[in-house]
């Protein structure tokens, strides 16, 4: 018997429900994130993980699929940012989708969108400027 199953089978029934109580209010919280979100206009799947943050700032402009981790809040929704399923973006990423026209006196804005595709990965500290549009499938 190896030590991880000897720790395992040692555990008391105690130990069983303060682990499934850490786990049910973390359930909790990114349920109710998700709630707000909807709340907000934004189309959330299922099993979705964000921060309330996030949640707070969600507006119509944000579309999610099932099964996605986010970990981050900065996320620009001033246009439409669309997440496939299977997604994990990391902490600290920032995703901006409004920059300014170089050419203009008035340098008005030019709005750009983003389509992050089924089964990707976007690792901590990231930054995906305006001029990305899309990130496919596995990415």
């Amino acid at each position: 018997m190896t030590e991880y199953e000897k720790d395992i089978t040692s555990r008391t029934y105690f130990h069983y429900l303060k682990g499934l109580i850490a786990r049910w209010k973390q359930h909790f919280k990114y349920d109710r994130a998700v709630r707000i979100a909807r709340k907000r206009g934004a189309t959330v799947g299922e099993n979705v993980v964000m921060p309330l943050s996030l949640a707070k700032a969600a507006n119509s402009n944000l579309k999610i699929g099932d099964h996605v981790s986010i970990q981050t809040d900065k996320i620009d929704l001033r246009n439409p940012v669309t997440i496939g399923n299977h997604v994990i973006i990391g902490s600290e990423t920032e995703i901006i989708t409004t920059s300014h026209n170089i050419d203009s006196e008035e340098w008005e804005h030019k709005h750009y969108g983003l389509t992050i595709e089924d089964y990707v990965w976007i690792p901590t500290r990231v930054m995906i400027l305006p001029s990305c549009r899309k990130i496919e499938m596995g990415g």
